[in-house]
């Protein structure tokens, strides 16, 4: 299995695996002759060596769910979820589900990196820039108003103190910077042990931390729905959408709402017991579930919470760069000023005694 761990597998080439067995099981084809159409259609020789180790898997005996879970290609939640279609008699409409769920987050996604990219481009390039300039320029200017025995104000002082200091150790330190915000970023953003501290940064931005509540409230929506709607009861439900949210803070409350409900609890007494529901939920989406429970149109609810909140998360995606972009332009302008000031005030101090 770890053989096949090793390469690496598009989300598209993914998503149409999973179309194209949908599609072929659907119309009466063995799942081991599905596995052989798919896997002569295929153009990547990764993908067609792990469909021939799930072919080989189907022909020992084991089910489709099993041996799509020894080619590791999705995470376990959908392994969840297309053996309890295997169960039910539901694989097709679980299979449907995947693949929009799949969809969707696909274009949120995009929609979300589409939006940061415009400002991260600003604070890159600003960045780089102010190295180059401290690095190549300042040490220049540090000798020229050295010479000059000019009095340097205190900013001019600390600029030209970090020029002089990339000036020696530039080699060095610039690459352990990079390495260093490397490091920060994969274990923010990366790492599946550390990255909830990540997303706790994230929840506090402006514009971000409403985008990925919103996300989450349409996709818990959009997946306790859809799943009910096959049959599957709403405590298998909800460990399955806790196995797949990324994140970790809905995941700890998907966990205490399988716990709590099967407990007996219902989601009333569930959000009131657990601490500070309200921030993962806000009162009004509780109330809208709450009152779909007591009317036992829970699944109609959540359908139209999943619209409403699709409707928000694209919108939050569309003004998420109006909202950032500002933001990143105060950083600029605050590092252009800084080293504009550190130039101009000795210029100008210089100019002063020359008049007098």
């Amino acid at each position: 299995m770890d053989k096949y761990a090793k390469y690496f597998i598009s989300n598209d080439e993914k998503s149409s695996f999973l179309e194209n067995i949908n599609l072929l099981l659907t119309t009466g084809v063995s799942t081991s002759n599905t596995l052989k159409s798919i896997k002569e259609g295929e153009k990547s020789p990764q993908m067609k060596t792990i469909i021939e180790k799930m072919i080989s898997d189907v022909n020992e005996g084991l089910s489709l769910s099993k041996s799509i879970n020894n080619s590791k290609l999705f995470p376990e939640y959908v392994i969840e979820l297309i053996e309890l279609g295997e169960k039910t008699g539901t694989l097709s409409k679980t299979l449907d589900l995947l693949i929009d769920e799949r969809s969707k987050s696909e274009d949120l996604r995009q929609k979300t990196t589409s939006a940061m990219l415009y400002p991260s481009i600003i604070l890159s390039v600003s960045l780089i820039v102010a190295l180059l300039i401290s690095w190549l320029m300042l040490p220049k200017l540090a000798t020229i108003f050295t010479s000059l025995h000019i009095k340097l104000p205190l900013i001019t002082k600390i600029i030209l103190g970090f020029g002089a200091f990339l000036s020696k150790y530039g080699s060095i330190f610039v690459p352990l910077f990079i390495i260093f915000i490397y490091f920060i970023v994969y274990f923010l953003f990366i790492n599946n042990k550390t990255k909830r501290y990540g997303q706790n940064i994230l929840f506090k931005l402006p514009g971000i931390g409403n985008l990925l509540s919103q996300t989450e409230i349409s996709r818990f929506g959009y997946l306790l729905s859809s799943l009910l709607s096959v049959g599957i009861p709403a405590v298998s439900a909800i460990k399955t959408i806790a196995n797949a949210t990324p994140v970790y803070k809905y995941k700890k409350f998907y966990d205490f709402l399988t716990y709590s409900l099967t407990e007996g609890n219902s989601f009333e007494k569930t959000f009131a017991l657990y601490k500070n529901s309200n921030e993962l939920f806000p009162t009004a989406v509780q109330t809208l579930i709450i009152s779909g429970e007591k009317s036992s149109k829970l699944e109609s609810v959540l359908k139209i919470l999943d619209e409403k909140y699709s409707k928000k998360t694209e919108t939050s995606a569309r003004n998420l760069s109006i909202i950032l972009e500002p933001i990143f332009l105060v950083i600029v302008w605050g590092v252009v000023v800084a080293i504009a000031l550190a130039v101009i005030m000795p210029i100008y101090s210089l100019t002063g005694n020359i008049n007098r």
